[in-house]
Formats: C-alpha cells, sequence, structure tokens
C-alpha cells in the first residue's frame, strides 16, 4: 500500500484476549433464552408421513441446501428455510410439481432477508439465476408474498441445528471424558472436529421427513449424544449432559437409537458396526 505525505507502516500490538467467567446475569439470561426456545418448539406441525410432498421432501430439501451453499447463505438459515417450506406445506398447500422448486427458492430467499446480515442477503437477481429459467423475477415477487401470506408473516423458526450449537456453545467435553480408552483433555482440535460431526448429523436428520416426530431440542440431544459415540467418547452420557439439556438418557432413548441407525444406514463405512451393538438406551452407556 503507498503511503501519504509521512506516514509510516507500524504493527500494532494487540492486547491478548481475556475471557472473564460467566456472573450469574450471564447465567440466568442463558437459562432464559433456553427455557424460551423449549416453550416456542411446543408450536411444531403434527407428524404426518402420509403428506403429499413426503416422498420428495429429501430431494426439495437437498436442492434447496445446495442452494442456500452456493448462495453462501449460513447453513443454520437454510434449516430456517426448510422449515417453512414443511409449514406450507404441511397446511394444506399444495403447488403443482412445476413449482416446487420456487417454493424452495422462496422460503430460502424469506430466511436469508430475516435472518442473514444485509450484506449477506443475495439479491433477486442472483436468487432468479438459481431457478434455471423456470421463473421470471414477476414469479418470485409474487410466490414470495403468497408465502409470506401462508406463514402469516410469523418467521420465527427453531430447528435442531439452532438447539445443537446452543448445546456446543457450552462445550459438552469434559476433562475426564475417554477416547479410545484415553483420557482426552477437549483440545480446540477435538472440539472442532466434535462439532463438525455434530453439525454433519443434524444436516442429515433435517434431510430425513421421520425426525419431525420429535421435538428439535430432542433431536438436538439424541445428536450430542451420537457425536460422541461416533468419536468414540466415552461415557455417551452423564449427568453434566443432562444438566445441559435438561433430558435424561430414557427420555431421549427412540430419538437416539434412530439418529444412530439412520447414521450406519448412510455411511457404508459404518456398516461393519453391529446395529445389535447399538444400546438400548442411552443411560446404559
Amino acid at each position: 500500500m503507498d503511503l501519504i505525505c509521512d506516514e509510516e507502516m507500524v504493527d500494532v500490538i494487540s492486547e491478548p484476549l481475556i475471557f472473564l467467567p460467566m456472573t450469574e446475569f450471564d447465567i440466568d439470561l442463558i437459562d432464559d433464552w433456553y427455557t424460551t426456545m423449549l416453550h416456542q418448539e411446543r408450536n411444531v406441525l403434527l407428524y404426518n408421513p402420509t403428506l403429499h410432498y413426503v416422498q420428495t421432501r429429501h430431494l426439495l430439501v437437498q436442492w434447496t441446501s445446495d442452494v442456500g451453499e452456493a448462495l453462501n447463505i449460513e447453513q443454520w438459515i437454510v434449516h430456517a428455510a426448510i422449515v417453512y417450506l414443511d409449514r406450507i406445506l404441511s397446511n394444506g398447500e399444495h403447488p403443482p410439481t412445476s413449482q416446487m422448486q420456487l417454493y424452495c427458492l422462496c422460503s430460502l430467499y424469506i430466511a436469508a432477508k430475516f435472518f442473514a446480515l444485509d450484506a449477506d442477503i443475495p439479491s433477486l437477481e442472483e436468487v432468479h439465476a438459481y431457478g434455471c429459467g423456470l421463473y421470471t423475477i414477476e414469479d418470485i415477487k409474487k410466490c414470495e408474498g403468497c408465502i409470506l401470506h401462508l406463514l402469516q408473516w410469523s418467521l420465527s423458526a427453531l430447528h435442531p441445528l439452532q438447539f445443537v450449537r446452543f448445546f456446543v456453545a457450552s462445550t459438552p467435553l469434559y476433562n475426564d471424558d475417554m477416547m479410545h480408552d484415553l483420557q482426552i483433555q477437549p483440545t480446540s482440535q477435538i472440539l472442532e472436529s466434535y462439532r463438525q460431526q455434530v453439525e454433519c448429523l443434524a444436516q442429515m436428520c433435517m434431510l430425513e421427513y421421520s425426525f419431525q416426530q420429535y421435538l428439535p431440542s430432542i433431536v438436538a440431544t439424541s445428536i450430542i449424544a451420537a457425536g460422541r459415540r461416533i468419536m468414540d467418547i466415552s461415557p455417551i452420557w452423564r449427568q453434566e449432559l443432562e444438566e445441559l439439556t435438561g433430558y435424561c438418557g430414557n427420555a431421549i432413548e427412540a430419538c437416539f437409537n434412530h439418529v444412530w441407525h439412520h447414521y450406519v444406514s448412510n455411511y457404508p463405512s459404518k456398516q461393519q458396526m453391529s446395529l445389535d451393538t447399538s444400546p438400548t438406551a442411552v443411560s446404559d452407556i
């Protein structure tokens, strides 16, 4: 960079970051936040695997995720768009097959405009480009208004990934955890590997409609436990996790086994693990 007049390049020495312990006020605020999330998630859709769109839902969600990634939209915002899509299509809206991608595209656009920073919101022209010439800009604007009307302008959207990130922020790995029968120190590398693993599981669960039979917090709690199992961290469940999530092992037993079986069936390298060895209850491990 060219300097002007008598300017001089100098190295700025930044002060080291100091992380202060949380105060009781901070802890109470976090507890209130989590309690609010648990209350809001009760407004979930009824699980109905006979709905008209369920058979094609996996393709719709995968396409929406791919477009979201191409547009550099945060993954949790993409998941919010899927929540919008499920709300619309499970409440009687039955668009023709030729319009399904348009609904996906507009749900994603609405979620981005509601949740993302202004600088990260794709332009209307960018969104239109991913319509592959099937829809005009006017089609997108009209569909956007239709979706907002169907959602009754209620744009809050809770999903498992939000709960997963809430739990991971509390570092659900502990100094006396064992990995491959060796005591571990939760280093930044291990924590990052764990974060990537549970977020991958959250994406897997979002693609599969059958996980909507559980509350998002239960799916997220099961993912937290399954991530530990995948990384061979033991014990898989412990008192600290129960205090963090509010769920005992028996409460997430069915969902945990569902997540684990689905993971094994979707990753061929894990097929060598016998499903018979999967625990009958998380609290038994």
